[in-house]
Formats: structure tokens, sequence, C-alpha cells
């Protein structure tokens, strides 16, 4: 239902895009090793093991490559000349600290409901489904405003 509502975009591409692969690996050899020390540190991985430091290691190493792939790549997966712009600097820090609250709030919000405050899990769960509904709708909503057709005028 929610399809009829996204612009169609159909444009033809003169040239085929040029993919940043080195890019793409570059980027998740530095994510997944930063995503399994934080998720495995501390109860699977001790913090302060050889397994933590090298992953840490990889972690910059593999961002440093991408840093010194990209900025030099025809179509970068990240182009870093947007963080040169102020204003797009205080949007996108804006947004990561939106971002970080709102999954910080998805994850203790249960906790604090059901440890701190005593209720079951699913009254937690009942309090918790009005927000849920709220955040998928406002997110939902600025998609459906349809685009306005270009006449070439």
């Amino acid at each position: 239902m929610l399809a009829k509502f996204l612009p169609n975009y159909k444009k033809e591409l003169a040239r085929k895009p040029k993919i940043d692969y080195i890019g793409i690996v570059m980027f998740l050899g530095a994510l997944v090793p930063l995503l399994i020390l934080l998720s495995m540190g501390g109860a699977m991985i001790p913090w302060a093991s050889t397994t933590s430091f090298t992953l840490i290691a990889v972690a910059v190493v593999c961002a440093v490559i991408l840093v010194f792939v990209d900025t030099r790549h025809e179509e970068p997966m990240i182009s870093f000349y947007l963080f040169k712009d102020s204003s797009y600097l205080k949007i996108f820090f804006a947004s990561l600290l939106s971002g970080v609250g709102t999954g910080a709030v998805a994850v203790y919000l249960p906790y604090y409901l059901q440890n701190v405050m005593g209720l079951s899990t699913t009254l937690s769960g009942t309090l918790i489904t009005p927000r849920i509904i709220v955040t998928t709708i406002v997110t939902v909503l600025p998609v459906m405003e349809k685009p306005k057709q270009d006449n070439g005028q």
C-alpha cells in the first residue's frame, strides 16, 4: 500500500556507475570489528585482551584505507568533501545524536520498566507500543507526499 506513495525514479543512466568495491570492503572491515567488540566486549572478549586490541587495530587500519581510497575515487562510497560544509556537519551530528538517543530509548526503556519499575513484560510492551506506532507513522509520512510532475517547463 505504501509503495504507491513512493516516488518513481526511472532515470536512464548514460554510463555505467563506477562502484567503489574497495571502499565497501574497507567500510565493512572498519565497522564489523567494532560491532563485534562492542557486542561481545567484556562478556566473551575481555576488554584488555589481544583479541580486542586486534579488532581495534583492524578497524583503524581499514578506516584509514577507506579515507585514503574514497578521497581519490571518482564515485566514492562516502563523499568526504561534504564534511567541509559546516551546515552539513551540524545536521550530521544532530542526526547522529538523535539516532543514538532513539536507539538507547528503544533498548533501555523496557529494561527500566521491568527491572526498576517492577512491571511485567506484557505491561512493559503495552506501554512501549504507542511509541513504536508513532515512530513508524512519523517515519513514513514524509515519503507519502507525492512529487510534482515535471512538464518540461
